[in-house]
């Protein structure tokens, strides 16, 4: 379980509402860790963890579960939300916002005062579980669809916001063994692609170049590996960015050579050989 170093009291305000069962939103940019900080409380307290990543085409079953073929027979199997009610787990919902909103309507009846799950395919209706705790996540910036009103008031809604440069350092160097030198390089790579090139790069991609290096992967493999070849499958985009990245100095010259994936000469041009032909 990777640690989540708190950052303008952002754990101590979650933990606070989470363990009240309060029901929380948690809004931020790719990678700043939203999902992090709740895998990290959940575990500590020893909650179970039901996580749901949601999107466009989901349904309703997804969350309450549905009758299936089991033995010739029918039977029901529960969905996440329907399992945590019963048993007082976490439900966590992320990218919340992909979530159609015939999705959510079933949530209502168990975030407001009612504290109850109605299951129509069964007929039943179930108490929440008094352990019983919802979270959710997603990313403002994306554009994507509004939460309904009357789901965004049954709940407490936390920003998160990318760590300091000293306390992303810490984490990265701290989760990797890495030293906190090459870290802060990677520190200084990851703050350049983000203001520079306004993309939204997450702490999670740092973490990764820091495992390789850690791995016995040389610094330059290690970032484009992790960082630039997961921002774009773009030739260009690739090489422009390794361009800025050498001209300040925080890659060789080599790395400005056109990798032997993106050089292969066109299939027309390549020889061929007898064996490649079946009659």
């Amino acid at each position: 379980m990777r640690a989540f170093i708190d950052s303008n009291r952002i754990r101590e305000r979650f933990e606070s509402y989470f363990l009240r069962k309060k029901p929380v939103i948690l809004t931020g940019p790719t990678g700043c860790g939203k999902t992090t900080l709740v895998e990290t409380v959940s575990s500590e307290h020893r909650l179970p963890l039901e996580t749901v990543v949601c999107y466009h085409d989901m349904t309703v079953r997804d969350l309450l579960g549905g009758w299936t073929l089991k033995d010739s027979s029918s039977v029901w199997i529960d969905g996440p939300l329907t399992r945590a009610v019963k048993k007082g787990s976490v439900l966590y919902l992320d990218e919340i916002d992909q979530a159609p909103e015939e999705i959510l309507s079933p949530l209502f009846s168990v975030l407001d005062h009612r504290k109850i799950l109605t299951i129509p395919s069964l007929s039943v209706i179930y108490e929440v579980h008094k352990d019983f705790c919802f979270a959710g996540s997603y990313n403002p910036k994306i554009g994507r669809d509004l939460l309904p009103a009357a789901f965004r008031q049954r709940c407490l809604f936390i920003p998160v916001t990318y760590l300091s440069r000293e306390e992303e350092t810490e984490l990265i160097a701290a989760d990797t063994g890495i030293d906190r030198e090459t870290a802060g390089k990677l520190l200084d790579i990851c703050h350049l692609i983000r203001h520079e090139d306004r993309v939204e790069l997450g702490t999670r991609p740092l973490l990764s170049a820091a495992e390789a290096i850690k791995s016995g992967f040389d610094f330059k493999q290690a970032v484009l590996d992790a960082i630039i070849y997961p921002l774009s499958d773009d030739p260009e985009y690739q090489k422009s960015l390794r361009e800025v990245l050498h001209a300040k100095g925080f890659l060789p010259d080599d790395s400005l050579k056109i990798p032997e994936q993106e050089a292969t000469a066109p299939a027309e041009n390549l020889p061929v050989e007898d064996s490649d032909f079946i009659e």
